[in-house]
């Protein structure tokens, strides 16, 4: 879960990763920090200064230990946690500074190769959490940073595909570095790293997950858990591509930057020989085109007429922070990381810098001030809740109401199963409000017909006081776009955007997978590829169609704004805000293509479209005209025949 925090007093981390240097024998000597040199002659070191130095460093571990602890448990919401952060920061930068101006003190102590690895492994936790409270994509760069070193110089010993252990081998150091490779693995995940990494890092897991169950044999509960967690990571990792673009690329071009043997010039005429090309594919990145980019934002405001509307940016409508809830059956997930909330997550982010991570370069201070200022693109506050109970999905829901100022929104997206009303629900007051039931929340989901496991619109009226925009992915999604009242407590903006409720997934199965919907409201155009049965694409078309995306966005916003007079007024308010306003915009994009699909028959052969209930729905909604109009649909078929032309079956 993520959220936006107030300034920080104290500095992240000041560190080199280029000042760790290797405890092995005969280890070169490595500058730190301002380039003093470390020596390994420990002959030099008295046994007193050894053993002060060693239980200086026993003593900041255990304190280090305690406060990551400690934050591990602190609740999400809310601003409190900020102390502990900045006092695990400061002590573990203490801790790292330590290891590496008195490495040679603390080896002749029995400092060991995996002891360094695991403190650079909680490194890495500490700013993986400080990204999922504040949506830093620098932090999660950094938390890569410190996983990443730790794979390159094999702290833990276990080499990679090669099965052998390294000598000696505890259970608890065999057990921390299958935590770390899967926790490595999730950090990939999240910044969207290359399939090649992904693909090693599945092998490394699942191999010494075999090598850790067969050899140590762990209690049945831990053994079940991580056979689990490999059952899970290739139906996760599969999904994430589901588009191979196709490219053709001159040999000629592939090798103009290796040197040739000259070739002897011939004055004989002859035939020009044919240029020799070769066809790559490669996987599409879902992370990149779910992101929102600057240099797409910027042709977008070319066409809003919001600056003129509201010159004031203070009264522009802003999200505030996102809530992503996901509680269906048999869903694809890693973890608690399901495949829909990594979409949505990627779908609330703008695209970070292109410079790529440095491991040698130190960590810059990190102060809101300096590298999330208010003229920033700033991430919105994100809480990912898997499978909540229904009384901490509200707490988190009245939490970040409480703290929302004036113009800001927040947006709750939910991914659940509908359940059933209780007993007796029609007779009481307000029935209309739970008899029709709702979402099933927790484990048990409400199955039974107990109505504490219902989510239920009467439950989400009080938080219509202020800007709201709720996306549903359901399979029975009518309790909230029909029976949610509008306007009830004033003139804010409130938003109901569900998917259909008969659509095929991208597992193949009903009800399970990432669905199609999700995928829409993410990345539209792989969505649509999916749809249409493209699961390669030229590389040319793709680019082309996402071109025509994009001026399609720019009509759409424009033709909006025109009918402003025929149009609910919260579809103008939202798109003020980059991520609200995109997150209608696609939705516009994906009911257009429903809707062609439904017309065309160019859907998924198992999916039945044979009913009205495939076509997403909004409340309050569009006028039919609008949905109907070139501007929505025309724009759409435009793009949808662009990418007809590519075969079906081409690979």
């Amino acid at each position: 879960m993520m959220g936006t925090s107030p300034a920080v007093k104290q500095p992240l981390f000041s560190v080199n990763l280029s000042g760790v240097r290797e405890i092995s024998g005969g280890a070169p000597q490595v500058a730190v920090g301002g380039g003093a040199i470390i020596g390994t002659a420990n002959a030099l070191l008295t046994a007193d200064h050894c053993q002060k130095v060693f239980d200086e460093f026993e003593a900041l571990s255990r304190k280090a230990n305690r406060i990551l602890v400690n934050l591990r448990q602190l609740p999400m919401v809310g601003v409190h946690w900020q102390p502990y952060f900045e006092q695990a920061f400061l002590i573990y930068s203490q801790l790292w500074t330590m290891q590496q101006e008195q490495r040679a003190a603390l080896e002749a102590k029995g400092l060991k190769r995996w002891h360094i690895g695991e403190l650079a492994s909680r490194i890495a936790q500490i700013y993986y959490h400080y990204y999922l409270r504040t949506s830093y994509i620098t932090c999660l760069q950094e938390a890569f940073n410190f996983y990443h070193a730790i794979k390159l110089r094999s702290y833990f010993g276990v080499e990679p595909f090669s099965g052998a252990l390294a000598s000696p081998r505890t259970t608890e150091v065999l057990s921390r570095n299958l935590r770390y490779q899967a926790r490595f693995l999730l950090v990939c995940m999240l910044l969207g790293c290359k399939p090649s990494l992904y693909s090693e890092l599945i092998m490394d897991l699942k191999l010494n997950a075999v090598n850790y169950l067969r050899e140590v044999q762990p209690p049945a509960a831990e053994q079940h858990q991580w056979k689990s967690l490999l059952k899970e990571i290739q139906p996760f990792s599969d999904c994430t591509r589901p588009i191979l673009l196709k490219e053709v690329i001159t040999a000629g071009l592939a090798k103009a930057s290796s040197p040739t043997p000259a070739t002897p010039i011939s004055n004989s005429p002859g035939p020009a020989s044919p240029t020799p090309t070769t066809t790559v594919s490669i996987c599409l990145d879902l992370c990149a085109a779910s992101r929102l980019d600057p240099v797409y934002l910027a042709r977008m405001q070319a066409f809003s007429p919001v600056p003129t509307r509201r010159p004031d940016p203070g009264t522009r409508l802003k999200l505030h922070s996102a809530i992503i809830v996901a509680n269906k059956a048999n869903q694809i997930k890693f973890s608690e990381l399901t495949i829909d909330m990594l979409h949505m997550l990627h779908a609330l982010e703008y695209t970070p810098s292109k410079s790529a991570p440095n491991p040698a370069a130190s960590m810059r201070t990190l102060l809101p001030e300096q590298g999330q200022s208010d003229s920033a693109l700033q991430n919105p506050q994100k809480f990912l809740l898997y499978r909540p109970s229904l009384s901490y999905l509200l707490s988190n829901i009245a939490t970040v109401f409480s703290d929302m100022q004036p113009h800001r929104a927040m947006l709750l997206y939910i991914s659940a199963d509908h359940r059933a009303p209780p007993d007796g629900a029609s007779g009481k007051a307000g029935a209309e409000l739970f008899s029709r039931g709702g979402l099933g929340m927790g484990h048990g989901g409400g199955s039974d017909g107990a109505c504490p496991g219902v989510f239920t619109p009467g439950d989400l009226l009080p938080f219509t006081r202020k800007p709201l925009m709720l996306v549903v992915d359901s399979n029975n999604p009518a309790p909230f776009t029909e029976a949610l009242p509008v306007g009830v407590f004033g003139a804010e903006p409130f938003l109901c955007l569900a998917a259909p409720t008969k659509v095929e997934t991208l597992s193949g199965t009903n009800g399970s997978g990432s669905g199609l919907f999700s995928l829409f409201m993410s990345a539209p155009l792989a969505a649509l590829c999916v749809m249409t049965g493209r699961s390669t694409v030229p590389r040319d078309t793709y680019d082309a169609c996402a071109e025509q995306l994009t001026v399609y966005f720019q009509s759409l916003t424009k033709a909006l704004f025109d009918a402003e007079a025929l149009i609910p007024s919260c579809y103008l308010r939202f798109l003020e805000d980059d991520f609200l306003g995109s997150m209608v915009l696609r939705f516009l994009f994906a009911h257009a293509c429903f809707s062609l699909a439904l017309k065309l028959r160019v859907q998924p052969p198992a999916t039945d479209f044979a009913a009205a209930s495939v076509i997403p729905t909004a409340h309050p909604s569009l006028p039919q005209a609008i949905l109907e109009g070139d501007a929505v649909r025309g724009g759409a078929r435009a793009i949808l025949e662009s990418l007809l032309k590519v075969p079906a079956a081409a690979k």
